[in-house]
């Protein structure tokens, strides 16, 4: 196991932090799903500081959403990787976070030619896999039809791109098509499980069917995302039952990164730090 952390736990921290405008979401939309523009504060850690940050406080993984990024050319990848190696640590994953299921047709192609871009940014980063977001189309009855279905052809067309690059393509359950296990499994399955897999999070299947979810996508973990929002007073999780989320992975032989996700309201390093400890005391 590689245990990880994933930027986005520092995400109040980052200098380069803006939320996603590549999915072309109404000022209106944006408020909907809780994002405010002018609400983010001003950062202190830059990603290029981030591989250091993690390796000082025991953390060797490192997994960077390209929401950080202040470029997306080869240059500043390389210098991002020099960044990981120097700090002794090591690229678990790269997230994009696209979306491929727009309802406007123009806009899906411009998404997948970017999402390529990104999978060869990826590629000279050295990272091992990719997370690729499949986004929403803001209609639940349409993302378990047409967003699939959408999804599944745009995957199809990046699967080359992929394989030159040697890219492992991940879907997270993050809504919209891949929000049930079984939608995530419809969509590997059509496009191609040996270079499609599931990256499961703990924290965002549905709290009543979330250990059956994650018994369903499990098979297909690459990699993991151990989600912490809130702890109790034994430090564990007040929400989410790790061991046995730990026994669901175990039971198929999961041997992958398992990455940090803390989401919670209080001081990011301290969240990152009691879940690295969670993630210790039960793995």
């Amino acid at each position: 196991m590689i245990l990880a952390n994933c930027s986005y736990s520092n995400r109040f921290q980052m200098k380069a932090y803006k939320p996603s405008l590549r999915r072309r979401y109404t000022l209106e939309q944006l408020s909907k799903i809780g994002i405010d523009l002018d609400a983010m504060p001003d950062g202190t850690i830059d990603i290029l500081d981030f591989p250091k940050w993690c390796v000082e406080r025991g953390i060797p993984g490192i997994e960077v959403n390209n929401l950080f990024l202040d470029r997306e050319d080869e240059e500043y990848a390389a210098a991002l990787r020099e960044a990981v190696t120097t700090a002794g640590g090591q690229l678990t994953c790269f997230t994009i976070d696209g979306n491929l299921c727009h309802r406007d047709a123009a806009i899906r192609r411009e998404q997948i030619a970017w999402t390529a871009k990104m999978i060869q940014f990826a590629k000279a980063l050295g990272a091992p896999r990719a997370r690729v977001n499949l986004g929403w189309t803001r209609d639940p009855d349409m993302d378990r039809k047409e967003g699939i279905e959408w999804s599944i052809e745009g995957l199809k067309e990046l699967l080359p791109t992929a394989k030159e690059c040697n890219m492992p393509m991940l879907i997270e359950n993050h809504g919209g098509p891949s929000a049930s296990a079984d939608q995530i499994i419809r969509i590997i399955e059509a496009v191609d499980p040996e270079w499609i897999g599931s990256n499961p999070d703990f924290g965002n299947f549905p709290s009543e069917t979330r250990y059956e979810e994650l018994e369903k996508a499990a098979p297909y973990a690459k990699n993991v995302h151990a989600k912490t929002r809130k702890f109790n007073a034994d430090g564990d999780e007040r929400d989410i039952d790790f061991p046995r989320c730990f026994k669901i992975l175990r039971a198929v032989g999961f041997d992958g990164p398992i990455c940090i996700e803390f989401e919670g309201e209080s001081d990011a390093e301290e969240g990152i730090l009691k879940t690295k400890a969670l993630i210790e005391k039960y793995w």
